[in-house]
């Protein structure tokens, strides 16, 4: 039988007397393993038994461990390629790329068909992509090539219409493939496609950047999670995490946002800090943001946001209301969704090879850009006229004091140290006696997404500290010990 290959440029001429890969047993659980050399006829079958082997030699389990496939290859036999691909799908099989691997051709499609069986659901069930690549591999694709009898024979319309039909066969099997459903989108999305149909020969289209790595679902090795993050960190999070739902792309206009450090505030301080940020996906009704919740230790990080101009949601909800994200607030309803992949903190023009080293010069800055962040007083100022967050007490040596009302001639009902949390029970801010430009001050700030979009423009920030240093703005509290109150805002923050 004739086959169809796809194979590079310049191993054309070895492909018809081509041995079948190596396949050897692996390194350790992420390699269980090694698949290496050009793919040739009758590798498919023996990819299936070593699956089958691996899986038997395990102990019975509702679920089972990982089989992990690694490979190293120029590509070869596309017919090949794909019915291993289809093995690793249905079997639950990840794919890997360790350091220095070169994965061309139809090994890329190889590669791309790793899957995982999400655990504690039937068979069938949550299937997600699962393939990971060092910084230093190599990933290429390129559209198949039709291969007709060399030029000094004589070439039959049996010939032509035999290697065209095989052509449109093998076409035909990489586009269901590629369709195959994962819980959220396909094993390998269109776009990528239509940029391996646009490369041939020796013209590859590499996933080289972390862009191109992080839209197409593909785990990078080799990029930890940084010790600090920087508001440019999180302001990459906020639009990587978009775009890739549906597209890449090299960069992120900040038209819109202004600069990225105006584009990113800092809403509450703590162990665990919240962060507004306004993406770069506007129209003229809608804007693009993000709510992300960082800790200070440990890897990854949570977030919530939506860009309706992209009909994009992260999180489970869109998270327009400070109370749902809360860390402090018992009615939130936390709407995170949580990563720990580096690669959504990095420009996505950023080449593979040298994320690490961008990494660490965004993790250096932020260092004090962490320490010089703002305590969570400045938000919750900004956003005057009504909490949306539970506050604490800030800036007192001793105690703040409970007043049975918005003045301190009133009596004082508890003393509240340092850190107390206090629960509002009317948000909306009272003012005590004194000019009116602080009621048009406090009036005139906006809630969260309108205050987020104008942030450190629209508002008279010096005139509203000034209000709140003179003790004319105070919030009707609930102490943790059940007693409610009015705490003047100059003792506040988020």
């Amino acid at each position: 039988m004739k086959r169809f290959l796809l194979i590079p440029f310049f191993i054309v001429a070895a492909a018809a007397a081509a041995q079948a890969a190596d396949l050897v047993p692996g390194s350790g659980p992420r390699c269980t393993g090694q698949l290496t050399g050009l793919i040739a006829r009758g590798d498919a079958a023996r990819v299936a038994a070593w699956v089958e082997a691996e899986y038997a030699a395990q102990p019975p389990a509702e679920n089972p461990e990982p089989v992990s496939l690694c490979l190293n290859s120029p590509g070869g036999d596309i017919a090949e390629a794909l019915e291993v691909g289809r093995i690793l799908y249905d079997r639950s099989v990840h794919t890997r790329l360790t350091e220095n691997a070169r994965c061309l051709s139809s090994c890329a499609l190889i590669f791309m068909m790793g899957t995982d069986q999400y655990m504690g659901h039937a068979e069938g069930e949550l299937i997600g992509p699962h393939r990971s690549m060092h910084v230093s591999a190599e990933l290429g694709f390129h559209r198949p090539e039709l291969r007709l009898p060399p030029s000094d024979t004589r070439r039959s319309d049996a010939d032509v219409e035999s290697s065209f039909n095989l052509a449109i066969e093998a076409t035909l099997l990489l586009v269901e493939l590629a369709n195959l459903p994962t819980f959220e989108d396909v094993m390998i999305p269109a776009d990528l496609i239509q940029a391996m149909f646009t490369h041939r020969g020796a013209d590859f289209f590499y996933v080289d950047t972390t862009g191109k790595a992080g839209r197409w679902d593909i785990r990078v090795d080799g990029l930890d999670w940084p010790a600090a993050l920087d508001r440019h960190s999180l302001f990459n999070a906020c639009n990587n995490l978009v775009a890739w739902k549906n597209s890449y792309e090299d960069s992120y206009s900040t038209e819109d946002v202004g600069s990225v450090e105006s584009a990113v505030e800092q809403l509450r301080g703590g162990d665990t800090r919240l962060y507004a940020v306004n993406g770069v996906y506007w129209n003229y009704d809608d804007m693009h943001s993000c709510l992300i919740s960082v800790p200070s230790q440990g890897a990854g990080l949570g977030i919530c946001g939506s860009a309706p101009a992209r009909a994009a949601t992260l999180g489970t909800s869109d998270c327009r209301e400070l109370s749902d994200v809360d860390p402090y607030d018992e009615d939130g309803v936390q709407p995170f969704e949580y990563h720990a992949e580096a690669l959504i903190l990095l420009p996505p023009s950023t080449p593979l090879s040298a994320a690490p080293a961008v990494l660490a010069a965004q993790s250096a800055r932020a260092t004090a850009d962490w320490q010089a962040d703002s305590d969570g007083t400045a938000s919750l100022r900004r956003r005057c006229f009504a909490l949306e967050m539970v506050p604490e007490i800030r800036g007192v040596q001793n105690f703040a004091t409970l007043r049975a009302a918005p003045s301190f001639d009133a009596e004082v009902v508890a003393e509240l140290p340092p850190g107390t949390r206090m629960t509002p029970v009317d948000p909306v801010a009272l003012m005590a006696d004194g000019p009116d430009n602080c009621v048009s001050l406090c009036r005139n700030t906006e809630s969260f997404l309108s205050a987020m979009a104008h942030a450190g423009q629209s508002f008279d920030m010096d005139g509203l500290n000034a209000c709140y240093d003179a003790n004319r703005v105070w919030y009707e509290l609930r102490a943790p010990g059940g007693q409610t109150g009015f705490v003047s805002g100059k003792f506040l923050r988020y």
